[in-house]
């Protein structure tokens, strides 16, 4: 039997990446996945955030013109924790993302065409990793963007510094000491990240604000 989701059309793909396909390159790299078992091919993401989760539906449908679905799991490494994450099936949606991958946490890296797009799309990609991926540290008065991956950091690090914000780079961190963090220190630095990428969510957003009043003038 042929599933609905898995074999029906996509929306035609303009020549440039538009602010949501920009998104969903972005989510996928971070906290989302694109994989395939057989003949099924997935989409998905997760987040413990229920307005994020619905922005990446809605990015799907604008897309691909897809409707994605809900499923609930008990977590890997607690498993009284139930998380949520949303998920689509359709190989054609699949093989137009992979024009953007790498999307494994080794190996990914940003891709050619969002350094090649334009400001706002270099926003956009930024915006949503650093909320995938990012925490805002007050006892060390420093944003650090996270990953196992040194290159994929290391190719962020260059896009930022585009908007003139210097990071740096450092390992150790996570229960192996094997995660490399991108960090962004100083008020100088940290004030250019808020007003020219800044964070989706609203807590973060609050975090960062408290973060850079604790800087004297």
């Amino acid at each position: 039997m042929v599933t609905y989701m898995r074999f029906n059309k996509i929306r035609d793909q303009p020549a440039e990446i538009t602010p949501a396909k920009a998104r969903l390159i972005a989510r996928l790299k971070a906290d989302g996945s694109t994989f395939s078992y057989g003949t099924n091919y997935w989409l998905k993401f997760d987040s413990k955030n229920q307005q994020i989760l619905d922005e990446f539906s809605r990015d799907i449908e604008e897309v691909y013109g897809l409707k994605t679905k809900e499923e609930f799991k008990r977590s890997g490494k607690n498993p009284s924790r139930i998380l949520k994450h949303v998920y689509v099936r359709s190989k054609l949606a699949f093989d137009d993302m992979q024009k953007y991958g790498p999307f494994y946490s080794e190996n990914w890296r940003v891709p050619v065409r969002i350094k090649e797009s334009s400001r706002e799309i270099k926003i956009e990609f930024l915006r949503i990793f650093a909320e995938d991926e990012g925490s805002i540290l007050i006892g060390d008065r420093e944003v650090r963007i996270y990953s196992i991956n040194e290159v994929g950091l290391g190719q962020l690090a260059e896009l930022l510094k585009e908007f003139g914000i210097e990071t740096k780079m450092k390992i150790g961190y996570g229960l192996k000491r094997n995660v490399f963090g991108l960090i962004i220190r100083g008020k100088e630095n940290l004030t250019k990240f808020r007003d020219t990428i800044g964070f989706e969510s609203e807590t973060k957003k609050k975090k960062l604000n408290d973060l850079i009043s604790l800087f004297k003038h």
